[in-house]
């Protein structure tokens, strides 16, 4: 049997998770593993049920930041990775969209300066690329839930 190495951009979502769970405060809140929307839906509709709101890693694609004639020979491509934060968003205390944008915060104040070394061909520092709402209102488990999404990106070699 063939064994395959990992994605470079599953590899960049547990090093996120594994930096976030360093955090006192964010460690109950952050899924354990890479979110997977066909099949965890329900684990994050519970977790959030559980705790005061929950943040999930997922996988958003590889990207090719180069151009020209030699860009099908290069190695280095942009691993990007999508951070949502999610929140019940009715509740007797602060309102949703407050709560969220404060969880928000402490994942980009963790992340915010990070560079990982841990040996496994992560060449150069992350970046954030952006925020967006979350939209979950089609999603049948989690129509009570609002929060936000932050992007992240990493090149690595593939």
């Amino acid at each position: 049997m063939n064994t395959i190495q990992d994605s470079p951009e599953f590899i960049f979502c547990e090093a996120i998770i594994n930096r976030l769970r360093e955090n006192e405060n964010l460690r109950p809140l952050v899924l354990e593993q890479p979110y997977d929307r066909d099949d965890q839906t329900q684990k994050l509709a519970l977790a959030n049920r559980q705790y005061d709101g929950t943040v999930a890693v997922m996988p958003a694609g590889l990207g090719m930041d180069w151009q020209g004639a030699d860009n099908a020979r290069v190695r280095i491509w942009t691993a990007r990775a999508a951070i949502l934060v999610m929140v019940t968003a009715k509740t007797e205390e602060d309102s949703g969209l407050r709560r969220s944008s404060a969880l928000l915060a402490e994942v980009i104040r963790t992340l915010s300066g990070w560079d990982p070394d841990a040996g496994d061909e992560l060449i150069k520092e992350p970046w954030f690329v952006g925020t967006a709402d979350l939209m979950a209102e089609d999603v049948a488990d989690l129509e009570n839930i609002v929060g936000r999404v932050v992007f992240l990106s990493r090149r690595m070699r593939v």
